[in-house]
């Protein structure tokens, strides 16, 4: 298969010449690792966020930073690819206890508000990944439900309801 020319990066003088490897190879490269190695990692056949399964989005290359500080890895740490809103969330809160506790303060706010309007509840998106709000036929439902909202994978910016 023929990448486009948008897919590799320019260099030399003037931006003569194209690099070898293009964009997703070098990046994985630059990781100790290749495409085709993460993509195993994620036993998935095309490249798409670990956590929320997005794909046609910009991913970052996922690695221990406890490992390797740096922006690039060693290779023994890659973890996998992440789009930009998952890998900045997991960066930023460091722990799974921590990504736990916030997706538990989130449910507990999303149930709030269907609460305080009983007759909806928040459905997990399923393979688009985008909750959606429906008419409840019992109140006892709704605690299934809000159940699957902490593993449902969706960001916080796609997360809006109502």
């Amino acid at each position: 298969m023929w990448l486009s020319e948008g897919e590799f990066h320019r260099t030399g003088i003037d931006g003569k010449f194209w690099t070898v490897r293009c964009k997703p190879c070098k990046n994985a490269h630059a990781h100790g690792t290749t495409v085709k190695e993460l993509l195993a990692l994620q036993g998935s056949d095309s490249p798409e966020c670990g956590s929320c399964r997005r794909s046609g989005v910009r991913l970052m290359i996922d690695h221990d930073h406890a490992c390797c500080p740096s922006v690039k890895s060693c290779g023994q740490c890659v973890r996998g690819y992440l789009c930009h809103e998952c890998n900045t969330s997991e960066g930023l809160l460091k722990t799974p206890e921590r990504a736990l506790s916030l997706a538990g303060y989130m449910t507990r706010i999303a149930v709030a508000k269907t609460q305080a309007s009983p007759a909806r509840a928040i459905e997990p998106g399923g393979a688009t990944g985008i909750m959606r709000l429906r008419v409840l036929p019992a109140a006892g439902e709704l605690a299934t439900n809000s159940a699957a909202i902490i593993f449902s994978g969706v960001s916080s910016a796609e997360n809006q309801c109502g």
